[in-house]
């Protein structure tokens, strides 16, 4: 049996101490976790495995929401049958996985979707949910690579009339609709995402072609994969599950 170690633990949403992690090492395989709770009426032995199979080693630090340990599964037929490939992290080549994708069913988190591999190509944004068929056209049956979006508490964006941040600027922190509407301008030619992850849409109403937006700067529209400066409304990628 290996060394114990005690950490202290809160509850995130009020910051009140609920108990102590016990971790007994007891090998390099694996971890067990046991919560001792500051009113001992139960207890619960949990294991934690980085991969599937009880495999490798527990990852790492603190988990303040489920959303970073999201799940999707892409299947070839639609109604989710046939030949299926579940994913739990970023995959830059899902190509060798099925040969097309006509179901998708996110079990949890925030995920990008991309008609390419390497991240490229046409881009969808889903949350959690089943998606039974790509056939309405708002998905298509050709997904190569996908992102899981991680999770962010706060969001916050400013955008410019011109390239090179010039021109007419706005700060965002919450879902846009209708950029014209609010704005009086459709045209958008750089952004700087200051927190959290945003999706721009290239129409109002979250319509049209989709394009994620990271913490970072965008000097000008092809640093985000437009063909233009179309911008037509902004979404928070939140997971509200």
């Amino acid at each position: 049996m290996g060394r114990l170690k005690y950490h202290p633990q809160r509850d995130y949403r009020t910051g009140r101490p609920i108990g102590t992690v016990v971790a007994e090492l007891q090998s390099a395989q694996r971890q067990s976790i046991l919560l001792q709770s500051t009113a001992p009426k139960s207890a619960e032995l949990l294991w934690f495995y980085a991969c599937p199979g009880h495999k490798k080693n527990p990852g790492s630090g603190g988990y303040n929401t489920p959303s970073p340990w999201g799940r999707s599964t892409f299947y070839e037929d639609r109604g989710f049958q046939g030949r299926h490939y579940e994913c739990s992290s970023d995959h830059a080549n899902l190509q060798p996985y099925f040969s097309r994708c006509n179901s998708v069913r996110v079990d949890s988190g925030c995920w990008m979707l991309y008609e390419q591999p390497n991240y490229s190509g046409c881009q969808y944004f889903l949350r959690r949910g089943d998606y039974p068929t790509t056939s309405s056209g708002w998905l298509s049956d050709s997904i190569r690579s996908c992102r899981l979006i991680p999770y962010a508490s706060s969001h916050r964006i400013r955008i410019y009339e011109r390239e090179d941040y010039r021109g007419q600027m706005v700060e965002i922190t919450e879902d846009c609709p209708c950029l014209q509407d609010r704005f009086h301008f459709s045209d958008i030619h750089s952004f700087h995402v200051l927190e959290g992850y945003w999706v721009l849409y290239e129409m109002p109403n979250y319509r049209g072609r989709q394009y994620l937006l990271r913490p970072g700067e965008y000097r000008r529209y092809q640093d985000w994969g437009a063909m233009n400066a179309r911008v037509g409304s902004l979404r928070r990628v939140m997971d509200f599950y």
